[in-house]
């Protein structure tokens, strides 16, 4: 019925339609990792660019690279915080936190102006003295 001679003519149309299949898969996925690695970068504040490449040369390595890499826009966004809290006041580094800790109290609480009592916010009158807020 089959002649031999077509047979290794088929198989090997099949094996170069498979590794072109193969190709095709192997770089979609190349692309949607280094791109993937692209939009985690501009996210986290870093050259778009050079991750592309990274993450598109060294594949998932690079993502997971990036991924452990700290967030470069929030920590700028937490130093403008600081220095807008802190621009006024002379402090050290050491006591910013508890100053942070003091504001928070603050904003949610009252004082006492009779008896300098921290009254909650919800409260109309001290608790402390009893005068009306």
């Amino acid at each position: 019925m089959f002649n031999s001679t077509y047979e290794p003519l088929f198989t090997s149309i099949v094996s170069r339609s498979i590794n072109v299949v193969l190709c095709i898969v192997l770089l979609v996925y190349v692309l949607c990792n280094a791109s993937l690695g692209r939009w985690v970068a501009i996210k986290k504040g870093y050259s778009s660019i050079a991750w592309f490449w990274i993450c598109f040369f060294f594949g998932l390595f690079g993502l997971i690279a990036l991924c452990a890499a700290p967030n470069k826009s929030l920590e700028r966004t937490l130093r403008e915080i600081r220095a807008a809290v802190f621009e006024n006041a002379n402090i050290t580094s050491g006591r910013e936190e508890e100053i942070l800790r003091k504001n928070q109290i603050i904003r949610k609480t009252w004082i006492c102006h009779e008896c300098e009592t921290i009254n909650p916010e919800s409260a109309s009158f001290c608790k402390g003295c009893g005068k009306y807020r």
